[in-house]
Protein backbone atom coordinates (compact mmCIF):
# COMPACT_ATOMS: atom_id res chain seq x y z
CA UNK A 1 0.00 0.00 0.00
CA UNK A 2 2.73 2.44 0.29
CA UNK A 3 3.14 3.12 -3.38
CA UNK A 4 -0.24 4.86 -3.09
CA UNK A 5 0.05 7.14 -0.10
CA UNK A 6 0.80 9.89 -1.58
CA UNK A 7 -1.74 10.04 -3.53
CA UNK A 8 -4.32 8.88 -1.07
CA UNK A 9 -3.30 11.81 0.95
CA UNK A 10 -3.76 14.19 -1.99
CA UNK A 11 -6.98 12.93 -2.50
CA UNK A 12 -8.39 12.76 0.92
CA UNK A 13 -7.31 16.56 0.96
CA UNK A 14 -9.22 17.14 -1.91
CA UNK A 15 -11.93 16.16 0.00
CA UNK A 16 -12.84 13.14 -1.68
CA UNK A 17 -13.79 9.53 -0.28
CA UNK A 18 -10.90 7.27 -1.24
CA UNK A 19 -11.93 3.41 -1.22
CA UNK A 20 -8.91 1.18 -0.87
CA UNK A 21 -8.94 -2.30 -3.01
CA UNK A 22 -6.96 -5.16 -2.21
CA UNK A 23 -6.54 -8.60 -3.59
CA UNK A 24 -7.71 -10.89 -1.64
CA UNK A 25 -6.49 -14.67 -1.60
CA UNK A 26 -7.36 -17.58 0.28
CA UNK A 27 -3.42 -18.69 0.52
CA UNK A 28 -0.73 -16.88 3.10
CA UNK A 29 2.11 -15.37 0.62
CA UNK A 30 3.59 -12.31 -0.35
CA UNK A 31 1.51 -9.58 -1.08
CA UNK A 32 0.71 -8.29 -4.81
CA UNK A 33 2.68 -5.54 -5.91
CA UNK A 34 -0.05 -3.09 -6.18
CA UNK A 35 -3.28 -2.10 -4.21
CA UNK A 36 -5.54 0.10 -5.76
CA UNK A 37 -6.96 3.24 -5.07
CA UNK A 38 -10.48 4.45 -6.26
CA UNK A 39 -12.80 7.64 -6.16
CA UNK A 40 -16.79 8.21 -5.51
CA UNK A 41 -15.84 10.24 -8.49
CA UNK A 42 -14.21 7.39 -10.72
CA UNK A 43 -10.36 7.92 -10.42
CA UNK A 44 -8.52 5.13 -10.24
CA UNK A 45 -4.58 4.74 -8.99
CA UNK A 46 -2.99 1.35 -9.84
CA UNK A 47 -4.44 -1.33 -12.22
CA UNK A 48 -7.35 -3.48 -10.82
CA UNK A 49 -6.39 -7.60 -11.17
CA UNK A 50 -7.20 -9.63 -13.95
CA UNK A 51 -11.07 -10.83 -13.87
CA UNK A 52 -12.17 -7.24 -12.23
CA UNK A 53 -14.42 -4.66 -14.12
CA UNK A 54 -13.63 -1.02 -12.69
CA UNK A 55 -17.26 -0.24 -13.11
CA UNK A 56 -18.27 -3.15 -10.78
CA UNK A 57 -15.82 -1.87 -8.07
CA UNK A 58 -16.95 1.91 -8.00
CA UNK A 59 -20.37 0.59 -8.00
CA UNK A 60 -19.82 -1.21 -4.98
CA UNK A 61 -17.29 1.27 -3.50
CA UNK A 62 -20.24 3.83 -3.69
CA UNK A 63 -22.60 1.65 -1.14
CA UNK A 64 -19.87 2.02 1.62
CA UNK A 65 -20.51 4.08 4.24
CA UNK A 66 -18.99 5.22 7.97
CA UNK A 67 -21.57 2.44 9.03
CA UNK A 68 -20.42 0.11 6.71
CA UNK A 69 -16.60 0.79 5.96
CA UNK A 70 -15.31 -2.85 4.23
CA UNK A 71 -16.97 -5.28 1.65
CA UNK A 72 -15.79 -7.76 -0.68
CA UNK A 73 -16.24 -7.98 -4.35
CA UNK A 74 -16.23 -11.63 -6.14
CA UNK A 75 -15.21 -11.61 -9.24
CA UNK A 76 -14.25 -13.86 -11.96
CA UNK A 77 -10.66 -14.73 -11.49
CA UNK A 78 -8.34 -15.33 -14.62
CA UNK A 79 -6.53 -19.10 -13.62
CA UNK A 80 -4.34 -18.54 -11.01
CA UNK A 81 -5.72 -14.85 -10.12
CA UNK A 82 -7.31 -13.71 -6.85
CA UNK A 83 -10.74 -14.80 -6.61
CA UNK A 84 -12.05 -11.58 -4.51
CA UNK A 85 -11.11 -8.31 -3.68
CA UNK A 86 -11.24 -6.10 -0.30
CA UNK A 87 -12.71 -2.57 -0.40
CA UNK A 88 -12.56 -0.53 2.14
CA UNK A 89 -13.07 3.10 2.46
CA UNK A 90 -9.82 4.84 3.43
CA UNK A 91 -10.88 6.90 6.38
CA UNK A 92 -11.95 4.02 8.14
CA UNK A 93 -8.19 2.99 8.62
CA UNK A 94 -6.56 4.31 11.96
CA UNK A 95 -4.51 7.56 11.29
CA UNK A 96 -1.65 5.78 12.48
CA UNK A 97 -1.18 3.70 9.68
CA UNK A 98 -1.02 6.20 7.59
CA UNK A 99 1.26 7.93 9.45
CA UNK A 100 3.58 5.41 9.85
CA UNK A 101 3.53 4.09 6.00
CA UNK A 102 4.66 8.02 5.04
CA UNK A 103 7.56 8.08 7.69
CA UNK A 104 8.73 4.94 5.90
CA UNK A 105 8.21 2.14 9.05
CA UNK A 106 6.56 -0.66 9.94
CA UNK A 107 3.13 -1.85 10.75
CA UNK A 108 0.88 -4.48 10.29
CA UNK A 109 -3.07 -3.15 9.35
CA UNK A 110 -6.01 -6.16 10.62
CA UNK A 111 -9.38 -5.60 8.62
CA UNK A 112 -12.18 -8.51 9.97
CA UNK A 113 -14.36 -9.11 6.49
CA UNK A 114 -17.12 -8.73 5.78
CA UNK A 115 -18.39 -6.77 8.51
CA UNK A 116 -21.40 -5.69 9.89
CA UNK A 117 -22.81 -2.22 10.59
CA UNK A 118 -21.18 -0.52 12.75
CA UNK A 119 -18.49 -2.60 13.76
CA UNK A 120 -15.02 -1.10 13.91
CA UNK A 121 -13.16 -1.20 11.25
CA UNK A 122 -9.33 -2.00 11.27
CA UNK A 123 -6.52 -2.35 13.95
CA UNK A 124 -3.31 -1.10 13.13
CA UNK A 125 0.06 -3.34 14.65
CA UNK A 126 2.70 -0.38 15.33
CA UNK A 127 5.94 -2.66 14.50
CA UNK A 128 6.70 -6.35 15.93
CA UNK A 129 6.75 -5.10 19.41
CA UNK A 130 4.57 -1.58 18.83
CA UNK A 131 1.48 -0.37 20.99
CA UNK A 132 -1.97 -1.08 18.57
CA UNK A 133 -4.53 1.12 17.91
CA UNK A 134 -8.18 0.05 16.93
CA UNK A 135 -10.30 -2.58 18.50
CA UNK A 136 -7.85 -5.82 18.91
CA UNK A 137 -5.91 -5.70 22.01
CA UNK A 138 -2.12 -6.86 22.33
CA UNK A 139 -3.28 -9.86 23.83
CA UNK A 140 -5.19 -10.85 20.63
CA UNK A 141 -4.20 -14.26 18.77
CA UNK A 142 -4.84 -11.70 15.16
CA UNK A 143 -2.24 -9.15 16.63
CA UNK A 144 0.22 -11.53 17.73
CA UNK A 145 -0.22 -12.97 14.30
CA UNK A 146 0.12 -9.90 12.67
CA UNK A 147 3.45 -9.54 14.83
CA UNK A 148 4.77 -11.90 13.52
CA UNK A 149 4.96 -11.29 9.94
CA UNK A 150 6.21 -8.16 10.84
CA UNK A 151 9.02 -9.71 12.91
CA UNK A 152 9.55 -11.51 9.58
CA UNK A 153 10.98 -8.49 7.45
CA UNK A 154 8.49 -8.59 4.26
CA UNK A 155 5.36 -7.65 3.03
CA UNK A 156 3.13 -10.50 3.72
CA UNK A 157 -0.33 -11.01 4.48
CA UNK A 158 -2.73 -13.90 6.08
CA UNK A 159 -6.12 -14.43 6.73
CA UNK A 160 -7.08 -15.11 10.52
CA UNK A 161 -10.41 -17.01 12.02
CA UNK A 162 -10.39 -15.98 15.39
CA UNK A 163 -13.66 -16.48 17.61
CA UNK A 164 -15.91 -16.99 14.30
CA UNK A 165 -14.54 -13.72 12.34
CA UNK A 166 -12.11 -13.89 9.59
CA UNK A 167 -9.25 -11.23 9.27
CA UNK A 168 -7.26 -9.40 6.30
CA UNK A 169 -4.01 -9.24 8.34
CA UNK A 170 -1.50 -7.07 5.91
CA UNK A 171 2.10 -6.40 6.82
CA UNK A 172 4.17 -3.53 5.60
CA UNK A 173 7.38 -3.24 5.94
CA UNK A 174 9.73 -0.93 4.37
CA UNK A 175 11.80 -2.74 1.35
CA UNK A 176 15.56 -3.09 1.55
CA UNK A 177 16.94 -0.32 -0.81
CA UNK A 178 20.26 -0.15 -2.68
CA UNK A 179 21.21 2.82 -3.94
CA UNK A 180 24.20 2.12 -6.83
CA UNK A 181 26.15 4.89 -8.44
CA UNK A 182 28.64 3.86 -11.46
CA UNK A 183 27.29 1.87 -14.34
CA UNK A 184 30.38 -0.64 -15.23
CA UNK A 185 29.73 -4.15 -15.05
CA UNK A 186 29.91 -5.00 -11.52
CA UNK A 187 27.40 -2.32 -10.99
CA UNK A 188 25.17 -4.01 -13.11
CA UNK A 189 25.49 -7.37 -12.15
CA UNK A 190 24.97 -6.11 -8.27
CA UNK A 191 21.77 -4.34 -9.40
CA UNK A 192 20.43 -7.44 -10.93
CA UNK A 193 21.75 -9.68 -7.69
CA UNK A 194 19.83 -6.91 -5.33
CA UNK A 195 16.59 -7.09 -7.64
CA UNK A 196 16.67 -10.73 -7.86
CA UNK A 197 16.48 -10.64 -3.80
CA UNK A 198 13.61 -8.84 -3.50
CA UNK A 199 15.38 -5.06 -2.75
CA UNK A 200 14.59 -1.89 -4.36
CA UNK A 201 17.45 -0.95 -6.46
CA UNK A 202 18.43 2.98 -7.80
CA UNK A 203 20.67 2.72 -9.67
CA UNK A 204 22.14 5.92 -11.60
CA UNK A 205 25.43 7.71 -12.34
CA UNK A 206 23.79 11.02 -11.34
CA UNK A 207 25.27 12.42 -7.53
CA UNK A 208 22.63 14.74 -7.51
CA UNK A 209 19.81 11.69 -7.68
CA UNK A 210 21.37 9.69 -5.43
CA UNK A 211 21.83 12.66 -2.82
CA UNK A 212 18.10 12.92 -3.02
CA UNK A 213 17.44 9.67 -2.81
CA UNK A 214 19.00 9.05 0.12
CA UNK A 215 17.74 12.15 1.81
CA UNK A 216 14.35 10.76 1.75
CA UNK A 217 15.59 6.89 2.58
CA UNK A 218 18.60 6.95 5.06
CA UNK A 219 17.84 4.55 7.37
CA UNK A 220 19.04 0.76 8.63
CA UNK A 221 17.71 -0.84 5.41
CA UNK A 222 19.47 1.15 2.58
CA UNK A 223 22.71 1.21 1.59
CA UNK A 224 24.96 2.85 -0.78
CA UNK A 225 27.57 0.88 -3.37
CA UNK A 226 30.04 3.27 -4.65
CA UNK A 227 31.36 1.58 -7.98
CA UNK A 228 33.71 4.03 -8.97
CA UNK A 229 37.73 3.71 -7.99
CA UNK A 230 37.95 7.07 -7.14
CA UNK A 231 36.18 9.34 -4.35
CA UNK A 232 35.73 12.52 -6.18
CA UNK A 233 33.54 15.46 -4.82
CA UNK A 234 30.31 14.27 -5.41
CA UNK A 235 30.89 10.84 -4.32
CA UNK A 236 32.29 13.08 -0.48
CA UNK A 237 29.16 15.23 -0.44
CA UNK A 238 27.14 11.94 -0.87
CA UNK A 239 29.02 10.08 1.91
CA UNK A 240 29.19 13.63 3.91
CA UNK A 241 25.16 13.13 3.72
CA UNK A 242 25.22 9.84 5.29
CA UNK A 243 26.28 10.38 8.42
CA UNK A 244 23.50 12.01 9.91
CA UNK A 245 21.82 8.42 9.47
CA UNK A 246 20.73 6.88 12.78
CA UNK A 247 23.21 3.49 12.01
CA UNK A 248 25.83 2.49 10.00
CA UNK A 249 26.02 3.04 6.55
CA UNK A 250 27.18 0.58 4.15
CA UNK A 251 29.85 1.69 1.50
CA UNK A 252 31.02 -0.48 -0.74
CA UNK A 253 33.70 -0.19 -2.95
CA UNK A 254 35.98 -1.26 -5.82
CA UNK A 255 39.22 -3.21 -4.53
CA UNK A 256 42.10 -0.54 -2.85
CA UNK A 257 39.68 2.80 -2.50
CA UNK A 258 38.44 2.38 0.66
CA UNK A 259 41.23 3.90 2.06
CA UNK A 260 41.14 6.45 -0.23
CA UNK A 261 37.83 7.10 1.09
CA UNK A 262 38.61 7.57 4.41
CA UNK A 263 41.13 10.02 4.08
CA UNK A 264 39.45 12.59 1.61
CA UNK A 265 36.51 11.95 3.99
CA UNK A 266 38.71 13.24 6.85
CA UNK A 267 40.18 15.98 4.72
CA UNK A 268 36.64 17.56 4.27
CA UNK A 269 36.30 17.40 7.72
CA UNK A 270 33.99 13.85 8.01
CA UNK A 271 35.50 12.77 10.89
CA UNK A 272 32.64 10.25 12.50
CA UNK A 273 33.88 7.40 10.06
CA UNK A 274 32.13 5.25 12.56
CA UNK A 275 29.18 5.45 11.13
CA UNK A 276 30.71 4.55 8.21
CA UNK A 277 31.42 0.86 7.29
CA UNK A 278 33.97 0.83 3.74
CA UNK A 279 34.49 -2.88 2.17
CA UNK A 280 36.47 -3.76 -0.79
CA UNK A 281 36.29 -7.01 -2.85
CA UNK A 282 38.39 -8.54 -5.10
CA UNK A 283 37.14 -11.55 -7.83
CA UNK A 284 35.46 -11.28 -10.99
CA UNK A 285 32.79 -8.63 -11.70
CA UNK A 286 30.08 -11.13 -10.95
CA UNK A 287 32.01 -12.58 -7.64
CA UNK A 288 32.15 -8.81 -6.64
CA UNK A 289 28.64 -8.45 -7.25
CA UNK A 290 27.62 -11.48 -5.64
CA UNK A 291 29.86 -10.54 -2.36
CA UNK A 292 28.89 -6.89 -2.14
CA UNK A 293 25.09 -7.62 -1.73
CA UNK A 294 25.76 -10.48 0.77
CA UNK A 295 27.57 -7.93 2.51
CA UNK A 296 25.15 -5.72 2.31
CA UNK A 297 22.16 -8.00 3.01
CA UNK A 298 24.20 -9.72 6.13
CA UNK A 299 25.09 -6.10 7.46
CA UNK A 300 22.32 -4.85 8.99
CA UNK A 301 19.80 -4.13 5.80
CA UNK A 302 17.53 -6.80 6.89
CA UNK A 303 15.11 -6.20 10.06
CA UNK A 304 16.63 -6.69 13.22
Amino acid sequence: MREIVDLVQFWRLEQDEVVIVRPLREASGTLPPQTVAVTRAGSVGGRLPDGFDLRDVLERSAELSARRPVAVLDGRPERGGCTALLLQTASSMPDDWWRVLRAGGDAALITPFPTTAGQAASTVVLGPQGATEGPLTTCSPVVREARHLLASGSHAYRIVEDAGLRYFVEASVEPRRLVILGHDAPARQLAEHARADGALVHHTDDPSYVRCVLSVHNNRRSGLAVMRHAPDRDNIAIAAALRFGTVVTRICTPVGSGAEWAAHLEAVGVRDLATMRFRSFAGTHQEQAAAIWADFALAGARPS
